[in-house]
C-alpha cells in the first residue's frame, strides 16, 4: 500500500510539473493549433517595400493539395501590392487595408488539382480571380516566369510563361486599377496549415526583379527583403539576393 501511495504521489507531482512549469517560464502551456491561421491566411513569403511599377519572379510549378471542402486553398505566387489603406479593396465585404494584383498556381475551391491563376483586388472593389487552365504534367518541376507590370495609369498587365519551353501560359489585364504599388511579395499562402487540410511540395523562387519608378528593371540585390512566415508555412533563402546577381533563390515548405 505504501508503494502504491508513493507512486500515486509521484505521478501527481509529475503531472503538476508538466502543466505548471511552462507557466513559470512565461511560456504558454499549450501549442498554437496548426490550423490557427490569422484571419484565415498563413504565409511563408518574402516582401520588399518600395514604390515600384512592376515585378517578376520565377516560380516552380509544384504539386499542391487542399481538401475540397469549399473553404480551403493553397497557392505559390507573386503579388504586386499597394499597402495604402485609403486605396483599400474588399474581400467578402471586409476592407483589406490595401489593393493588389497576383499571379501563380493554386488549388481552386470547388475543383480538383492545381490551376494557374491571376487575380486582382482593385481599390474600392472586391477581389476577382481568373483560372486559365490546369498545369500539364510536363510543367511540374519547371520554373514559370510571372510578370505583373503597370500598363498605363489605370491598368496592370499580367503574363506567365514557361522558362524551359518558352511557351506562353496566359496573359491578363487588370483594368480600372488606380493602385500605386509599394510592395512586392512572393511565396506561399494557405488558409489552413494543417497537413491533413493543405500541403505543397517544396517550391523555389528565383530571378526576383523589380520595375523601378525610374523605368528601369533590376534584380533584387541590395536587400534580402523581409520574411513573413507562420511556421508553417516557412520561407528561407538558399541563396540570398545580396549574394546573387539574379535575385537569389528562395524556398517554401508547407505544411
Amino acid at each position: 500500500m505504501r508503494l502504491k501511495a508513493l507512486l500515486v504521489i509521484c505521478m501527481i507531482w509529475v503531472l503538476a510539473i508538466a502543466v505548471f512549469y511552462p507557466m513559470f517560464l512565461g511560456e504558454p502551456a499549450y501549442a498554437r493549433p496548426l490550423n490557427a491561421c490569422p484571419n484565415g491566411h498563413c504565409y511563408g513569403a518574402v516582401y520588399w517595400t518600395n514604390p515600384i511599377l512592376g515585378a517578376i519572379a520565377w516560380v516552380n510549378t509544384v504539386h499542391l493539395y487542399s481538401v475540397n471542402d469549399g473553404v480551403n486553398h493553397i497557392s505559390e505566387e507573386l503579388w504586386l501590392i499597394d499597402n495604402n489603406s485609403s486605396h483599400t479593396c474588399y474581400h467578402n465585404g471586409v476592407a483589406q487595408g490595401g489593393a493588389w494584383v497576383e499571379a501563380g498556381e493554386a488549388t481552386r475551391i470547388g475543383y480538383s488539382g492545381n490551376w494557374y491563376f491571376w487575380g486582382d483586388c482593385r481599390p474600392g472593389t472586391s477581389d476577382y480571380y481568373h483560372w486559365p487552365y490546369q498545369p500539364p504534367s510536363g510543367d511540374y518541376g519547371q520554373a514559370m516566369e510571372y510578370v505583373i507590370d503597370r500598363g498605363s495609369s489605370s491598368t496592370f498587365s499580367i503574363a506567365a510563361s514557361n522558362t524551359v519551353t518558352g511557351n506562353l501560359l496566359f496573359t491578363g489585364t487588370s483594368t480600372s486599377n488606380s493602385m500605386s504599388p509599394n510592395d512586392i511579395q512572393t511565396g506561399l499562402e494557405t488558409t489552413n496549415n494543417s497537413y491533413s487540410v493543405t500541403h505543397a511540395d517544396n517550391d523555389y523562387f528565383t530571378h526576383n526583379q523589380y520595375h523601378g519608378t525610374n523605368g528601369a528593371w533590376g534584380y533584387q540585390h541590395n536587400s534580402d527583403g523581409s520574411i513573413a512566415q507562420n511556421k508553417p508555412p516557412n520561407f528561407y533563402w538558399n541563396t540570398p539576393p545580396h549574394s546573387s546577381s539574379t535575385g537569389g533563390q528562395g524556398e517554401t515548405t508547407c505544411c
